[in-house]
Formats: C-alpha cells, structure tokens, sequence
C-alpha cells in the first residue's frame, strides 16, 4: 500500500476523551499505522496530546495546533469561524501534497 500525506482538520483531538476529541484522536491515531499523518487541532487540547505522545510516541503522527488570530477554536466555536477556518485550511492544503479527510 503506497504510503500517503494526510492532513486531519480534527478541531477536537485529546487521547483519553469520549464524544468528539476521542473521535479525532482515535482516527488520528489509527490512521497513523498505515500514513503519514498531519492532524490539526486547537491549542487546548495540547497538554493532553503532548503527554500522551511523550509516553506513547507515533512517528507518523504529527500535530499542528491551530488557532489562527489567537482565536480558540474548539468544539464549542460558531459554525462560521469553523467553516473560515476549514477553508483556509482546504486553500493550504491544496499547495502541497495532502489528502485532506475532515471529521466534524
């Protein structure tokens, strides 16, 4: 299986979480097996992906935390900063070489 570039808008992503950051942290990382993976997510949810890949480190999976204009973008953040932002995001990773999955 050719190996692909995956980037992963997951606003939401924290290992040991349930509802939404369990849901981007678990495809993150399960997807992370087979791709190299680019997940990103906002600053908050930081210390518990540092700490988690600090004691379980995964090679292939790289975090980018996005907050842009100091904006906190989590799931609880209007419809239309998230759709601003998903689209700067689409706009990025067309220049480069990603397949872009969103998990809302």
């Amino acid at each position: 299986m050719k190996q692909l570039k995956i980037l992963i808008c997951a606003y939401a992503c924290e290992p040991g979480k349930g509802s939404e950051p369990g849901v981007g942290w678990n495809v993150a990382r399960e997807v992370s097996k087979y791709h190299q993976i680019w997940v990103l997510t906002s600053n908050c949810h930081r210390q518990g992906l540092e700490t988690e890949l600090a004691r379980n480190p995964l090679p292939k999976l790289h975090v980018v935390y996005l907050d842009p204009l100091g904006w906190i973008i989590d799931q609880y953040s209007s419809d239309k900063t998230k759709t601003l932002v998903e689209t700067a995001i689409y706009r990025v990773s067309k220049t480069h070489d990603f397949v872009q999955v969103a998990l809302k």
